[in-house]
């Protein structure tokens, strides 16, 4: 449910950008007020539409919480901290480096640390690799 709650504050505030975005390009010149409308009119389509889903989901999923449940919140904070985190690795990299050096260093990096941690899982839960994806990863 609190997943669901969050959607759709993220989908409204999304939609509200993007309506402030359009007024703000309203007494543009046609040529100028192009490019903005062409992002802003389908992701506030899609924006809606994913509102509208958020909500008919979460009037469908009414959960009722006992006494004493609480979500885990640790696995929560540290994955927002990962994301916040790669974000602003993202940024800085991009800033400090330029658009053509930041994206692909930051593509490489992310793909490090997602490949360590996914081996890390496997390696936890004894699965082992079959010969097909140790190939595939040399």
């Amino acid at each position: 449910m609190a997943k669901n709650v969050a959607q759709i504050i993220f989908n409204l505030i999304i939609i509200i950008i993007l309506l402030v975005a359009i007024y703000a390009s309203w007494d543009w010149p046609e040529e100028t007020r192009l490019f903005p409308r062409a992002i802003t009119l389908p992701t506030l389509a899609l924006s809606a539409i994913s509102l509208i889903i958020g909500l008919l989901r979460a009037r469908r999923e009414r959960v009722t919480v006992k006494r004493g449940m609480t979500p885990d919140d640790h696995s929560l904070l540290v994955k927002t901290t990962g994301i916040f985190g790669w974000l602003i690795f993202f940024g800085l990299a991009v800033w400090s480096l330029g658009l053509p050096t930041g994206v692909p260093l930051f593509v490489f990096f992310y793909m490090i640390v997602r490949l360590a941690a996914e081996s890390r899982l496997m390696s936890e839960s004894r699965c082992q690799f079959t010969p097909e994806l140790i190939s595939f990863l040399n």
